[in-house]
């Protein structure tokens, strides 16, 4: 018989996911199933060893009417193990409710990310550029007129950590945003 194939289509294969459509309009595409993250991506490098397991997770792809598209995921990450630096760390039976919406326009795109109670994030870019405000604690995310800004209030955070799982080509555009930080340890 065909030898088995190995990489990210073989691994979609361990899960079971179910597809619902409408092309009426809006259209949209609904996915929802138990997913290993990885298994998504076509080089996990790093993020093997440090992420494991899969969980429950729901998708939602909406056409807009006005133009662009529209997508909703969700999921409570119960079954997903993160060895991450602070505050990132999670055990597999820990859920972290969690919901990331994205606006696709052809001229701006926003995306707001919210991780249980430990992080909120709201980004946009327009013509003007991009802008993304980050919350590490109970409060609002501000955001700035351009670039990053962080602010939170945390139990404990290891920068050397961060920077350490960062440092890699892809971070090489980190380099080039001003950035604020504020956090209280």
């Amino acid at each position: 018989g065909p030898e088995p194939k190995d990489g990210p289509d073989s691994q979609l294969e361990k899960h079971q996911i179910e597809l619902l459509a409408s092309f009426a309009q809006p259209a949209w595409l609904e996915v929802t199933g138990q997913v290993d993250p990885l298994s998504l991506v076509s080089n996990p490098g790093r993020l093997r060893g440090l992420v494991s397991g899969s969980t429950a997770l729901s998708a939602r792809v909406t056409g807009q009417e006005e133009g662009g598209l529209s997508v909703a995921l969700t999921s409570d990450l119960a079954g997903l193990e993160l060895d991450l630096p602070a505050p990132l760390q999670k055990a597999a039976d820990q859920p972290w409710p969690s919901r990331l919406g994205l606006r696709l326009d052809e001229g701006a795109q926003a995306a707001d990310l919210v991780v249980d109670e430990v992080f909120d994030l709201q980004s946009e870019r327009d013509a003007g550029g991009w802008r993304m405000g980050i919350s590490l604690d109970e409060r609002p995310v501000e955001q700035p007129e351009n670039g990053l800004w962080v602010r939170g209030d945390l139990a404990r955070l290891n920068l050397d950590d961060w920077r350490q799982l960062l440092a890699s080509p892809f971070a090489e555009a980190g380099r080039m945003i001003a950035a604020a930080l504020i956090l209280a340890v």
